[in-house]
This record gives C-alpha cells, sequence and structure tokens, in this order.
C-alpha cells in the first residue's frame, strides 16, 4: 500500500470501526472515518471525518472522494442493511475504489438468520460488482461478556437469550481488527473470502467456567427466553432490531453457531489468533485496572 493511499471506514463510531480505525492507524495508514455524527467519526484517532448517512448515495459519494480502499461495517440488525451496502458500494465504484473490504458475517449461508442473509446478499452483490474485494467474515466477538459482565460480577451469573450448552465459536475484535487492517494495507488478500474465528469453539457454559477460575468464584451460565430479552430491551431498540435479533437467538436456541478454525487469522496476523482464556485474562486484569 502507499503512504499516500487513503481508506474509508463505515461504520466509525462503532466498536469495530473504532477498533479498525485504531488499528490502521498503529500500522500508519490514512483514514478517513464515516458517521453521520463530525464529532465522533474518527474513534478518538485522529482520522479524517466524512459525514453521511447511509441511506444518502449523494453524501456516500462525495465522502468516497478521493479514497482508495474502503471497509464496510454494515449497521447492526437493520432491515435497510442491504439498501445502505448497496449505496456504499455504488459509491465505491463511482470513486474508482482499488479495494472494497466488506465486513461480513461468520456463516453468512446460515440464512435463519435475517443480518447473515443480509450479509450473504451483499458478498454477492460485491463478487459481482467488477470492485477488487475481499469478505471478511467474522465470528461472534469475545468481548460480547461486556454486556453482561455487571451480573457476572455482581451475582456469577453469566445470561444469555438462548441455550447455553451449544458451541459458539468465537474472535477477539482485537485480532480481527489487526487482520483489517492488514488486509487493507496490503495487496496479497485481494479476491478472497477469509473466516475470522479462533481455533475450536465453546459453548457459554464452558466460558462460565474459565471466569469462574479466573475470578476465583462461581460463575454460571444460564438462559432466560428471547421474549424476555425483548421486554428489556423494547425501549432501547427499534423494531426491525428487536426482530432480527429474536432470529438470530432461535438460530443459537437450535444450532449454536459451530465451527472455529483459526488457520486464515492465523495466516493474516503472522501468529496464532486469542484464545478466550487469553482474552478473559485481560478484560479482567483491564477492569481492576
Amino acid at each position: 500500500m502507499a503512504e499516500s493511499e487513503l481508506v474509508l471506514v463505515t461504520g466509525a463510531t462503532g466498536r469495530t470501526g473504532k477498533a479498525v480505525i485504531a488499528a490502521l492507524a498503529a500500522r500508519g495508514a490514512r483514514v478517513r472515518g464515516l458517521s453521520r455524527k463530525a464529532a465522533t467519526a474518527d474513534g478518538g484517532r485522529g482520522a479524517e471525518t466524512a459525514v453521511a448517512d447511509l441511506a444518502d448515495p449523494v453524501a456516500l459519494r462525495a465522502a468516497a472522494e478521493g479514497v482508495d480502499r474502503i471497509y464496510h461495517i454494515g449497521p447492526r440488525f437493520n432491515d435497510r442493511e442491504v439498501e445502505y451496502g448497496a449505496n456504499v458500494l455504488a459509491a465505491a465504484k463511482s470513486a474508482g475504489v482499488r479495494h472494497f473490504v466488506l465486513h461480513s458475517v461468520f456463516h453468512p449461508q446460515c440464512r435463519t438468520m435475517v443480518h447473515h442473509r443480509q450479509k450473504l446478499r451483499l458478498e454477492e452483490m460485491l463478487v459481482e460488482s467488477g470492485v477488487p474485494y475481499t469478505i471478511l467474515q467474522p465470528a461472534m466477538y469475545m468481548q460480547n461478556i461486556a454486556l453482561e459482565w455487571p451480573k457476572i460480577e455482581a451475582e456469577g451469573i453469566y445470561e444469555r437469550p438462548y441455550r447455553v450448552d451449544l458451541p459458539m465459536a468465537m474472535v477477539d475484535i482485537v485480532d480481527l481488527a489487526a487482520a483489517a487492517a492488514v488486509v487493507l494495507t496490503s495487496e496479497r488478500y485481494v479476491g478472497g473470502s477469509y473466516e475470522l474465528a479462533a481455533d475450536g469453539s465453546m459453548s457459554h457454559a464452558a466460558m462460565a467456567e474459565v471466569l469462574a477460575r479466573l475470578l476465583g468464584k462461581p460463575v454460571r451460565a444460564a438462559r432466560y427466553a428471547p421474549s424476555e430479552w425483548r421486554r428489556r430491551n423494547a425501549a432501547r431498540f427499534p423494531e426491525d432490531y428487536l426482530k432480527i435479533y429474536a432470529a438470530m437467538c432461535r438460530h443459537y436456541d437450535r444450532f449454536g453457531l459451530p465451527g472455529g478454525n483459526g488457520a486464515s487469522l492465523s495466516m493474516i496476523l503472522g501468529r496464532s489468533p486469542a484464545t478466550f482464556e487469553g482474552f478473559a485474562r485481560r478484560f479482567i486484569a483491564e477492569r481492576k485496572g
């Protein structure tokens, strides 16, 4: 990658966008963070800022001007994700972008999950677009335990709105971001699709056992009904978010998220990806600190 090349990161205000921007900055890349809110679009990392709504093709074309590469992160659990992704792809083509990296999802072929089906459609559109592409398919984030951490600490209960005994493929977001930065600053991975996961998979019950050992106190995983999750969160999220999240919970209740082969991630990183225990040690130490 030439020093003068510019990378546009969509979804710059979210945890994935911020992590990718930080990893790109660590590699000396020039970055433009795209957001609807200018004050937070750079993730605090000194990136350029572009302000555009993903529903606005004209604003997206302006945001993509002068950009060489794009890392597109779609909105979570949103009915319009395919439309938004198509708008970003059209802006990329208009700007003559040399490399479009799609932040997809682990096992997009599992179409009973609406957001996986959306990502699969975007993958298809990207492959057929004629734009040089890379597709990254990250597993469930290890960092998701932060959502339940207050109850883990206070009550020793790791709650999930689906079964806790089925295997779940995982990835540390730090590894995901580092891999994305490598892909965006190299020509080696153009034209490929890569699953990003740690080796193996773990149930939430097994994760709770790891947390119990590291915390030195009992921790157990417990399922609560998806309908209860909806009741707790109905005021926080729009209807499409609630609906798509519920579909994910139904799928996880039946199948979990099996798989987990770290070969692709190891190849990109040049090292082994983090294990859940390694991640959990760091996570706990950061909070104690």
